[in-house]
């Protein structure tokens, strides 16, 4: 399949801002964490000066909690730029904090035993996540447990931005399955069941609007178009099925928590695809309910909708043309 070439203006902009961040990554690798997130908090208050975002953001946060007030919202909105300023330090100290993994990532004895009770039955583990808390620290927590695992994450506009979080991230422990990356070696679906076929424990963040095969289920009382990968591997394999989330604790660490989520299996694929797909989404929004601030509100979550919803709403001005 040919590949459509990038007109070289814009492969040059994107080269210049992959040196940008490299550079930004390089001098706050070199600072103590405390100012690292310092700096980091400084630099993403900056978002809420932009329109677009803080729109974006207040919008996101007024569909999910319509009962807030004006000013409730600005504050949950300021939580969430300063939660990804802390984010931005941490990831830029990520080889500063994992020397010392353990002190700054707590994964309780009882969610250690969950992890590896699922990893022990041989047949592979999904687990559903979110972009809830410091994502990146929880994967490389669970990377350096031991068994193998991986982690799906969309490709980079920029294959230098994607080649620098692929060597970051598979210090942490753990392999990336990208997806969009090239398509003549298979799709992600196809890693995924490899992955899992050599008992891989596979994280999968299913939080975000995609462009792929999806479903509608409930979040935050709205349809939201959800990926279903997880759901329909999860039948297809009949792999063990957890959630892990990810904390921050009020002295600045962050905690792990690991779920064992049952898969109803009644002969109906679709169906029980669409049951277990609600279930981890409910179980993502109940971790965002925990730490509202620690999710990128930013992000469009409701921007497809469904198709009986686009019908109903052209019904009005149907009758009014009859």
């Amino acid at each position: 399949m040919e590949t459509k070439r990038v007109p070289l203006l814009k492969r040059s902009r994107r080269f210049l801002r992959y040196c940008l961040l490299r550079s930004l990554y390089a001098a706050a690798s070199s600072l103590p964490l405390p100012v690292a997130r310092v700096l980091g908090r400084a630099l993403a208050r900056l978002g809420l000066l932009i329109p677009g975002l803080r729109r974006k953001t207040l919008a996101g946060i007024a569909t999910a909690y319509p009962e807030m007030s004006a000013a409730e919202r600005l504050q949950l909105a300021r939580a969430t730029f300063a939660h990804f300023g802390n984010f931005l330090g941490e990831v830029c100290c990520i080889d500063a904090i994992t020397r010392e993994l353990d002190r700054h990532v707590e994964m309780p004895d009882e969610d250690r035993a969950r992890y590896l009770a699922a990893i022990a039955e041989g047949r592979g583990v999904l687990m559903a996540t979110g972009h809830v808390g410091n994502f990146e620290l929880m994967a490389r927590r669970i990377g350096l447990l031991g068994p193998p695992s991986s982690a799906v994450a969309k490709v980079s506009s920029d294959p230098h931005m994607t080649a620098f979080i692929d060597k970051l991230r598979s210090k942490g422990g753990y392999h990336v399955i990208w997806r969009g990356k090239d398509k003549a070696q298979g799709s992600a679906f196809d890693g995924i069941r490899q992955a899992l076929a050599e008992g891989h424990a596979v994280g999968l963040l299913i939080d975000q609007d995609t462009k792929g095969r999806g479903l509608f289920v409930d979040f935050f009382g709205k349809r939201a178009f959800t990926p279903r990968g997880i759901a329909d591997l999860a039948l297809l394999t009949g792999c063990p099925v957890i959630t892990g989330f990810i904390h921050r604790k009020p002295d600045g660490g962050h905690r792990v928590s690991i779920e064992r989520i049952p898969v109803e299996r009644t002969g109906d694929d679709e169906r029980d695809a669409q049951v277990l797909l609600q279930t981890l989404t409910t179980c993502v929004e109940r971790a965002i309910r925990l730490d509202p601030g620690a999710w990128p509100w930013f992000h469009e979550r409701w921007r497809h909708r469904p198709p009986d919803e686009a019908l109903s709403k052209d019904e009005p001005s149907k009758r009014a043309l009859a």
